[in-house]
Formats: structure tokens, sequence, C-alpha cells
């Protein structure tokens, strides 16, 4: 007993009918996959209309003391090699990750020696001792 399919394949088939199984093939899978595709999209359709996140509560906003400037290269020990720049994006970074609460940077160091001293001890952790 046969399978229909495969005995429609002849024993030697020519250039064209190996092509139209091919095409056939990749037809059939862009098929799947779009239909895949039109799934998901329709699932994520639905769980954003349905599913909603509640809105946190909005608080007064209350006006408070001014807040300092951002902090100079004077107030902030920091390396000679670091430029003001880097020096005020670390303060607005730590500004916005503590949600404006009170902030002092007292130093601000770089280590420059960091990636070549870790490449060495792991080349010589990596060497057996005779």
């Amino acid at each position: 007993m046969m399978i229909p399919t495969l005995a429609a394949i002849a024993a030697k088939p020519t250039v064209l009918e190996n092509v139209s199984f091919i095409v056939t093939g990749f037809l059939f899978v862009l098929v799947v996959l779009a239909t895949l595709s039109i799934v998901t999209s329709l699932i994520g359709v639905l769980c954003t209309r349905f599913i909603r996140e509640p809105e946190p509560p909005k608080k007064a906003v209350v006006p408070g003391p001014a807040t300092p400037s951002t902090p100079t290269r004077r107030e902030i020990d920091a390396d000679d090699d670091i430029p003001d720049h880097v020096i005020a994006l670390i303060a607005a970074a730590t500004h916005v990750i503590l949600k404006g609460r009170p902030q002092k940077i007292v130093s601000i160091r770089g280590n420059s020696q960091g990636w070549a001293q870790e490449g060495r001890r792991e080349i010589f952790s990596s060497h057996r001792v005779r």
C-alpha cells in the first residue's frame, strides 16, 4: 500500500517536476508563516485592547526648594583624563535614576588599566607553572 502523494512522484522526475515540487513546498511554507504572523498579530491586538494596565494615581506637583545646578569639576574629585561632558552626563544619569532625589557625587575615578590587567590575569591563570 503506497501513499498517494508518493505514488504520484515518478521514479526519475524531470527538471520541471522537481522545480514545481520545490515551488509548491516553498509556497506552502510561506502560507504557514503568514498564517502564524497574522494569528500572533491578532493575539497582540486582543491583548492590548482587553488587558489594560492600571494608570498610576497622579500626584500633585508641590513646588520645592530650588535644586543646585550641575556640579562643576571643582566640586567633584575626578581624574584629569575624564572630560567635563562625561561628568555632566554622569550627574544627569544619577539625577534620572534617583528620580530627582538629592544627590552629591563625591568622586569619579577611571581605571584605564582594567581590561589589560584582566587579560594578563586570564593568560597567566590559563598556563601551568612547571
